[in-house]
């Protein structure tokens, strides 16, 4: 226990009596807690007037605020209960640790009418309880928020199973005019989730749920299946960030890649889509393009390889900048498919994919194949970089061969001198071509020279003299074991 001493000493000469900190001035503990409070919040940069909760922190640890400082004691949790600034962030824990159903509903009355956000998830995903047991907590907390759903800036549930969910058509009603962020996902599949068997019939034609800020809306497959049935994504069109995760065709009521595809168009600002441990049924023929003016970003995750090819085949995608491909094989080979996006980034490939053809394709067009960061892949070998290096007069013998930036994390089977090597070949090659016409700049020439380069995480020391190389040749480097 902290201690604070008196600064009176006794007549007779006795050494001054320790004070313990739950002895402190209501008045002091306050200003502390204040203190505290807006170290944390970070400043906009264009209004320092505004501040806001820092993105990215950890939401479980037990350390925080204000959860951390108001379960000290009675008096804390009072003194911190009289300040609603502090309960504008709410993080509701199911699973082992549960928070407590009458905790939750003190901590929305403490924020005393303030927007705020809301994340119900767990201590670990890795502790393993009955599928019934969550299920029910996340259904007592939910029948506690939903009278507050109006003050809701961001909604978000990050629970153990998809059954666990609450459902769009019973526990999402009124009009949250606050509402940018709705998320809805789970680290497995169990339990029937979305729309029941039992409640399929009850459930309203029209959903009654208004939205008009949410800009990020991430559903897992029961409610993606019901808001497509039932034509609910239009209520939803000024999203503009749309995950669908958890759906297979194992699930009642189905629905095919084309249909799920022509239903997400009633989002009319997508700009970023990601498939996440999805699968659909194959259509049987191919259709017409489906055309989304706005989408830039297209990231899939766990999904067959199929699937990422049959996307990209289905969707108009002229505009798209950037393709993300996580932990999924890479079934990549129709030429018409990748070229055109400027950015490319591949994470989690497993030692028996062979990236290459992917790259090739990903490079194959003038207006494309700039930026690559390769992640976590330990199929990323001095095999690739050695094919990368080789090139001959012309651009369409070369892997790759406008790639101006590159960024290489938690690799760890490629050497650095194959890396020189692949970035020497290509500036080699650029300072060719430079001097065959030498009115172009390097992103019009058919081989670019390679001007940033980040390796972190990569376990291999660097020999001082392709450090001195790397920072004489190119505009940015970094390396970092």
């Amino acid at each position: 226990m902290c201690t604070a001493y008196s600064t009176s000493t006794s007549m007779q000469g006795f050494p001054r009596q320790p004070i313990g900190i739950g002895h402190l001035p209501t008045e002091l503990l306050s200003i502390i807690f204040q203190m505290a409070y807006r170290n944390l919040r970070e400043t906009d940069t264009y209004c320092p007037q505004t501040t806001y909760w820092p993105y990215g922190e950890n939401l479980r640890s037990p350390s925080l605020f204000p959860y951390s400082l108001s379960n000290v004691c009675r008096l804390w949790q009072g003194i911190m209960a009289d300040n609603p600034a502090y309960w504008t962030r709410l993080v509701v824990l199911v699973g082992r640790d549960a928070t407590h159903p009458r905790a939750f509903e003190s901590q929305l009355t403490w924020s005393r009418g303030r927007p705020f956000t809301i994340t119900v998830t767990r201590r670990e995903h890795d502790d393993v309880d009955p599928p019934d047991l969550e299920r029910e907590q996340v259904a007592a907390i939910t029948a506690i928020f939903k009278p507050h759903i109006h003050r809701a800036r961001t909604i978000t549930f990050d629970v153990l199973y998809s059954g666990s969910l609450p459902t769009l058509h019973q526990d999402f009603e009124g009009t949250a005019t606050h509402l940018t962020s709705l998320q809805l996902k789970s680290s497995m599949t169990r339990g029937l989730g979305g729309c029941d068997l039992d409640v399929a019939t009850s459930i309203k034609p029209e959903l009654q749920l208004e939205c008009p800020k949410l800009q990020t809306l991430h559903l897992d497959g029961s409610n993606f299946r019901d808001a497509v049935r039932y034509k609910w994504l239009g209520l939803f069109s000024r999203a503009t960030s749309v995950s669908i995760s958890r759906f297979s065709p194992d699930d009642t009521m189905s629905l095919s890649l084309l249909q799920s595809l022509r239903a997400l168009r009633a989002i009319r600002f997508l700009h970023s889509l990601e498939f996440r441990d999805v699968a659909f049924e194959m259509d049987s023929a191919r259709a017409d393009i489906v055309r989304y003016p706005s989408l830039l970003d297209l990231t899939f995750v766990r999904v067959a390889g199929e699937l990422i090819q049959d996307v990209l085949l289905s969707i108009e995608h002229g505009f798209l900048e950037s393709l993300t491909i996580i932990a999924c094989p890479l079934v990549i080979h129709d030429p018409d498919i990748l070229p055109g996006i400027f950015y490319l980034n591949l994470e989690a490939l497993s030692a028996d994919e062979n990236p290459l053809v992917c790259l090739q394709l990903w490079g194959a067009s003038s207006d494309g194949g700039h930026s690559l960061q390769i992640r976590d892949c330990p199929c990323f070998t001095d095999s690739v970089l050695t094919a990368m290096s080789r090139g001959g007069r012309h651009d369409e013998h070369w892997i790759c061969p406008r790639l101006s930036e590159l960024e290489i994390r938690d690799c760890h089977h490629f050497s650095g001198h194959a890396l020189r090597r692949m970035v020497e070949a290509h500036w080699v090659a650029s300072r060719k071509f430079s001097e065959m016409d030498p009115n172009l700049e390097n992103g019009e020439l058919q081989v670019s020279a390679i001007q940033s380069l980040t390796v972190t995480g990569c376990g291999e020391i660097l020999s001082e003299e392709d450090q001195e190389w790397f920072k004489a040749h190119l505009l940015w480097f970094t390396y970092k074991v």
